[in-house]
């Protein structure tokens, strides 16, 4: 009778021990596995603890391509978020990166500041386009050349300070950066083709290195009140100032030997203007639409002036300007 007993207890004992392990399957650790589905549902397996890198490593953020000489080039990767406030990796594998790549970070307009750390040497072209939000970039020492469109249409840009260790600024460069209203162009740069439709710029200063003011340099920079051109500028081309609605007087240094066409063309504030006995031709509608012209202060003779290769429509539709010469006046024909 004890036998049949215990026998009993052990059936009914091995009956519930059987019932609790089914409520918990696979689970030997008694832990719960609901708690530990990572972003999959299927998944019940318990969770590892694993040793990962910050959010925005830059593994994660950029690619790096590995150049001749040993250093990165970077750019972002596609369709990922960057910080708003992005501070790019100086080095990548125990090697520096010097190159932002072309396109390295267009369109992406959620950017509002950008730190580029020291041993950078190249902004390439369209780096920046389109970053509409961008309102601030650090550039540093070290950065010799910014490429076409860099900084095309970063209309909140506010700031930027350019190193002196540029020497290179490409067409087009700060094109629409309607908010900057100050720019200082470094020594070390010859040519200027970089801030059309700036509109919100007021005052420039040009360096005593650019020789050239090229095609377009700063077409359409509306708030532009006054600017110096320096005696190494040896050509004004064409469009560089066309536009310029609020220029109201501008000297020619004696280094000048051209004007290019539609040059100032547009300027309705202009009302002087001093042109050297230095230039030797004015271009196709320089001063077209100067409604506010008066006076032409011409370094020169008559006879010079009148031997000026001038192309046709230089001057329609300007206002009843009158040549001061040197040995008498000129007016409006």
């Amino acid at each position: 009778m004890k036998k049949t007993v215990f026998a009993a207890f052990i059936f009914v004992f091995a009956l519930v021990f059987a019932g609790c392990a089914a409520s918990n399957p696979g689970d030997d650790t008694g832990r719960s596995t609901a708690s530990v589905t990572a972003g999959n549902s299927e998944d019940s397996r318990p969770a590892v603890e694993v040793q990962t890198e910050p959010a925005h490593a830059p593994y994660e953020l950029f690619k790096f391509k590995l150049l001749d000489g040993g250093t990165y080039e970077i750019k972002a990767r596609q369709n990922v978020v960057l910080p708003d406030n992005l501070v790019l990796p100086a080095s990548y594998e125990g090697k520096p990166v010097t190159v932002l790549g072309e396109s390295s970070f267009s369109g992406y307009r959620d950017i509002v500041s950008v730190a580029i750390p020291e041993g950078y040497t190249v902004i390439s072209n369209n780096a920046f386009s389109a970053c509409t939000d961008l309102s601030s970039v650090v550039i540093p020492a070290g950065v010799t050349s910014i490429g076409d469109n860099a900084f095309y249409g970063c209309s909140s840009l506010t700031s930027i300070t350019i190193p002196d260790s540029v020497t290179s600024i490409g067409y087009y460069a700060f094109y629409n950066c309607s908010s900057l209203t100050s720019i200082t162009i470094p020594d070390g740069v010859t040519s200027i083709s970089a801030f059309q439709y700036c509109s919100g710029l007021t005052r420039i200063t040009i360096p005593d290195s650019v020789t050239r003011i090229g095609y377009s340099a700063f077409e359409g920079c509306s708030s532009l009140t006054s600017i110096t051109i320096p005696d190494s500028v040896t050509s004004i081309d064409g469009s560089a100032f066309i536009g310029c609605s609020r220029l109201t007087s501008i000297t020619i240094p004696a280094s000048v030997t051209s004007i290019g066409k539609n040059a100032f063309a547009g300027c309705t504030g202009l009302t002087s203007i001093i042109i050297p006995d230095s230039v030797t031709s004015i271009g196709y509608m320089a001063f077209a639409g100067c409604t506010g012209l008066t006076n032409i202060d011409y370094t020169g003779t008559k006879t010079q002036w009148n031997k000026i290769s001038k192309d046709y429509g230089w001057n329609n539709n300007t206002g009843d300007y009158t040549v001061h010469c040197t040995d008498g006046d000129i007016p409006k024909n």
